[in-house]
């Protein structure tokens, strides 16, 4: 058995990577609901009223975190810029603001929180996605770690909803650091509920 086989085992369980990360997340606290999947590959996530996230996780080890937009619709660009750095690290994020967006005026949402991210050592890219059929652009930050690397991934919209994706196969065949369902499992786990708390 090669070193990236022993990341999430193929024979593994349909669902049973995400029923593992259902039940650490409960055990922190967390309202944990699974909807009407037959593949048993996404949940719902509760901490805090009114703060409900998708989580989906692929028996291979490929997750995807949806955060919604606040319901006051005042996205704070410093709890969303301490979130990404969370999703992205792992840790929690530096206290010190590094760059100078939050007294602009003139910026928007995404350019504080792009450029915060940057001054940080992230690579910020503007994905930019046109809708021909009704003349309306959409464009949101993209967010990854410098190197390269194409995962993880963090995508921040105007709203100030966030997309986290990551493939831990692809991580620990590159770094070697996890190894197991259960590794797996106790660090996504850990990783959505330091990005709550951030």
């Amino acid at each position: 058995m090669n070193e990236a086989s022993t990341c999430v085992d193929e024979r593994t369980i349909p669902g049973e990577l995400m029923s593992m990360v259902g039940a650490y997340l409960s055990t922190l606290g967390f309202h944990v609901a699974f909807p009407d999947d037959p593949d048993g590959r996404s949940l719902t996530i509760t901490k805090a009223p009114g703060v409900s996230c998708r989580l989906s996780v692929d028996d291979n080890g490929s997750i995807e975190w949806d955060y919604p937009a606040p319901e006051d619709g005042s996205p704070d660009p410093k709890r969303i810029t301490d979130i990404v750095t969370v999703l992205l690290t792992g840790k929690s994020s530096p206290s010190a603001r590094m760059a100078h967006g939050y007294r602009s005026p003139s910026l928007t949402f995404k350019g504080i929180v792009g450029l915060e991210l940057r001054e940080r050592g992230f690579n910020v890219e503007l994905a930019v996605y046109k809708d021909d059929a009704c003349f309306s652009v959409l464009a949101e930050i993209v967010v990854s770690m410098p190197g390269g690397d194409t995962e993880p991934v963090v995508s921040v919209a105007d709203d100030g909803s966030i997309m986290w994706t990551n493939d831990y196969w692809r991580e620990c065949a590159a770094t070697g650091r996890l190894s197991g369902k259960e590794a797996v499992a106790r660090d996504i786990v850990d990783t959505v509920s330091r990005a709550f708390s951030a």
